[in-house]
């Protein structure tokens, strides 16, 4: 409809526009600038206007036009500003992340005190891995206005994943006092916590954030997964919560699970074998998993793996080559997840993830295939009356320790995992004690398994080795204040600080592994013993002085251990053994040093480098399993027609 155009258009589109009249604000606006077309505050507020409707990019269009026609009037700057910061966001939805970078700095050169701009480009930058452009500007964001939750929460986040724990702490704390922040904030702190090794009070956060929200899969996992690590918690304990969950989650699947409609595996068709996990792609499951995919026997099995999360990288390009089936699974529910894997008629599945980050136990609580396993990626039950078999073997899991397990155990022959050598591991180093006229011990697990029991026993292996060092490896060693006040808690275990040795982390492979060339003899932790990085040690010709507990988290280096006959001089089943055994090692360095030189001679004759003969081992098991359970009531055989 046309509008009486009046010397005052301005002012009625105004009125409008502040009553909320969009229609006719932008008529007079339009028409305003028919009559002239360079009018700054029509293009201006037209621009406000346009952005109102959900339309920032031509918004900013118009805004911009303004600024070009009258420079540096700051409430142009402002409003573009703000919409280049609401347009960031719909190109972030989108995944044009360029485009939401680009227009967050425009933002900023418009008006560099704009710190949601800032806070908005910092998280962006730290998502796409630009931690150090990431930091720069949330630090700007916290200048700017240092009291707010929402930037320390943006900051503290960061600044945990860069590994400065003692800043990330003070600031997630603070984060704490903004009641919207407060659940995902007592996760990160939790996070954090962890990263330290201050496990109980990790796991007191995650208690906090399921009293405020019960209903959280992702924190009711990482508390069971955490609860392993625990030196404080007794095995029975930790099988009893993981016990507890698995039957609540049973009993909420139980109208959701539907009969099989496929005929039982009759030994003559191929077996069909599923795998589930989120780590198809650079991790320590893969490392230990690619070589069973690659050697498996597909003139009697098919293969599907399903990819919890769209993340890939060369790893799983690798593993895709195989030509198995690969379906990835992230968007869909656990219903249409579930049916799935139905219409794929499997016999077993196999859950590589347990509760770890991204795992779908949820999903499997539908029981999705006749069979269902669990393996390698979680050193522990995972309490779901659905899942049948946990496979591993008598070194992990001796006869006795079936009470920890919700799951039957199958325990294969031989060693329960096949390892890949890293491609870019160096050579093995010298024996470094010859040169350095010292001993080092020295351990490269993540500091959420060093709990004061561990630190007591290392102590007293260097109070037993005179002169001894030890080296330490983990991400928050980059904090300086954090190292400070690691050496503060090893003072009361006898370890004085000059006998400590930091190693940095976040490093290629290759570097990781040179800081082997550093230590004579590992020394591993308890109750939660090392798994990849007891092989990386191996490999690297460095022997692991092992401790072994009730269940197969302390027993996992023991597995290895075992098979490449080191049982004898690394393996203890008491606190005295240990030292024992490691004070020997360290006493004779010709003894050390042949061993050093043969290890991965050791490991290449072991199973451990059989991937042929562990794929074969897999593969009866798989069929051991589906003749005890494959015809287990809820498979309805289908019936072929009479034609």
């Amino acid at each position: 409809m046309p509008i009486s155009f009046r010397m005052d258009w301005l002012a009625q589109a105004m009125g409008h526009h502040q009553r909320g009249e969009l229609t006719q604000a932008e008529l007079f606006y339009r028409e305003g600038l028919r009559s002239d077309p360079q009018h700054p505050d029509a293009l201006h507020l037209l621009g406000v206007l346009t952005a109102q409707r959900g339309d920032c990019a031509a918004g900013a269009v118009l805004i911009r036009q303004a600024l070009t026609v009258q420079p540096g009037t700051a409430v142009f700057a402002q409003n573009l500003a703000g919409i280049l910061v609401n347009l960031s966001t719909q190109q972030r939805q989108q995944a044009d992340y360029s485009g939401a970078a680009q227009s967050l700095r425009e933002a900023i050169q418009l008006v560099p005190e704009h710190w949601q701009a800032r806070v908005n480009l910092g998280n962006l930058l730290a998502e796409c891995g630009r931690s150090e452009e990431a930091e720069t500007h949330l630090r700007a964001a916290r200048q700017l206005e240092p009291a707010r939750a929402d930037v320390a929460y943006s900051l503290g986040s960061l600044l945990l994943r860069r590994g400065l724990v003692t800043e990330s702490e003070a600031l997630l704390r603070q984060a704490l006092s903004d009641p919207t922040l407060i659940n995902a904030t007592l996760c990160n702190l939790a996070q954090c916590l962890k990263d330290q090794g201050r496990v109980e009070e990790a796991l007191a956060c995650y208690e906090e954030a399921l009293q405020r929200q019960p209903e959280w899969p992702e924190v009711e996992s990482n508390r069971l997964n955490l609860m392993t690590y625990s030196a404080t918690l007794t095995a029975e304990a930790v099988v009893e919560a993981h016990r507890a969950w698995g039957a609540k989650i049973s009993r909420r699947a139980a109208n959701e699970r539907a009969p099989f409609s496929f005929s039982p595996w009759d030994g003559h068709r191929k077996l069909r074998i599923g795998y589930g996990s989120p780590d198809f792609r650079r991790h320590a499951v893969s490392y230990l998993f690619e070589p069973l995919l690659e050697a498996h026997d597909r003139t009697r099995f098919d293969f599907f793996c399903y990819a919890y999360t769209r993340q890939s990288d060369e790893v799983t390009g690798r593993m895709q080559s195989h030509g198995d089936t690969w379906r990835c699974l992230d968007g869909l529910q656990d219903r249409e997840a579930a049916a799935l894997i139905r219409r794929d008629e499997l016999d077993v599945f196999i859950d590589l993830a347990g509760h770890t980050a991204g795992n779908r136990l949820r999903l499997l609580a539908l029981k999705p295939a006749p069979v269902l396993a669990t393996y390698l990626g979680y050193s522990h039950s995972t309490g779901l009356p659905e899942i049948d078999y946990r496979i591993t073997d008598a070194a992990a899991e001796p006869p006795g320790t079936e009470s920890f397990h919700s799951e039957t155990l199958l325990r294969l022959p031989r060693s329960l995992l096949c390892y890949q050598p890293p491609e870019a591991a160096p050579e093995v180093s010298p024996l470094p004690a010859k040169h350095q006229g010292h001993v080092t011990f020295g351990s490269l697990n993540r500091l959420d398994k060093v709990n004061e029991p561990t630190l007591a026993l290392w102590g007293a292996v260097l109070r037993r080795c005179a002169g001894s060092h030890l080296l330490l490896k983990a991400t928050p060693f980059a904090d300086p204040a954090f190292r400070a006040q690691f050496l503060a808690r090893l003072m009361p275990h006898g370890i004085a600080a000059h006998r400590v040795e930091f190693a940095e982390n976040n490093q290629p492979v290759a570097v990781h592994l040179r800081q082997f060339h550093r230590v004579d003899i590992s020394l591993d932790t308890h109750p939660f013993s090392g798994s990849t990085t007891t092989m990386e040690s191996l490999w690297m010709g460095v022997p692991v002085v092992t401790l072994t507990g009730p269940n197969s988290m302390s027993r996992m280096s023991a597995s290895f251990l075992h098979a490449i006959d080191l049982a004898h001089p690394c393996i203890a089943s008491s606190e005295a053994e240990f030292v024992e055994k490691a004070c020997t090692l360290a006493a004779d360095l010709d003894a050390l040093e042949s061993l050093r030189v043969s290890l991965r001679a050791r490991i290449e004759a072991s199973d451990l480098r059989h991937p042929a003969s562990f794929a074969h081992a897999m593969e009866s098991a798989y069929e051991t399993m589906v003749r005890e359970k494959g015809s287990a009531p809820g498979i309805t055989p289908s019936v072929a027609s009479c034609g």
